[in-house]
């Protein structure tokens, strides 16, 4: 096997690793065939209750998967579609809003992304814009190799 094969695995191996640790289980497949996004750590939402101005916020994911929303407390939400959080907030506000109808939308997606480093062309934090990307494609986004890694190099 080439080495810049192995330097490829191994570097696919070690953003997998890196990637599983901060993403939550996968939710069912929705029925086009394509996994609704589900929310992680990092990433920050805009969450209001239509016709109540005082509850329209955006927040940021926590580290333990959960927000927190007037009234509702601490919500977990890691994992979740954003109707499936939706679903959740309006079921915590039920007490005080009887029929409160919850969105959710996304607005930045901090957390879901790797750092490269090495000999690369500018190393740095990927934004993950798809669960499916590959090695290859992160490399292509932080430029390639430099002209002063050798790419047949072995990792071991």
């Amino acid at each position: 096997m080439p080495n810049y094969l192995r330097w490829i695995i191994s570097l696919l191996a070690a953003m997998t690793a890196s990637v599983a640790l901060a993403q939550a289980p996968a939710p069912a497949p929705v029925a086009q065939g394509a996994a609704p996004y589900t929310l992680r750590h990092g990433d920050t939402v805009m969450v209001s209750v239509w016709r109540d101005e005082a509850l329209r916020m955006e927040v940021r994911v926590l580290p333990d998967g959960s927000i927190t929303f007037p009234l509702a407390g601490r919500v977990e939400v890691a994992g979740l579609s954003t109707s499936q959080a939706e679903s959740r907030i309006a079921e915590r506000l039920k007490k005080f809003i009887p029929e409160a109808v919850v969105t959710v939308a996304i607005t930045g997606i901090e957390g879901s992304q790797v750092y490269v480093l090495g000999k690369v062309a500018n190393p740095g934090p990927v934004l993950l814009s798809s669960p499916n990307i590959t090695v290859l494609q992160v490399l292509s986004q932080v430029g390639g190799l430099d002209r002063f890694a050798d790419g047949n190099a072995s990792v071991y």
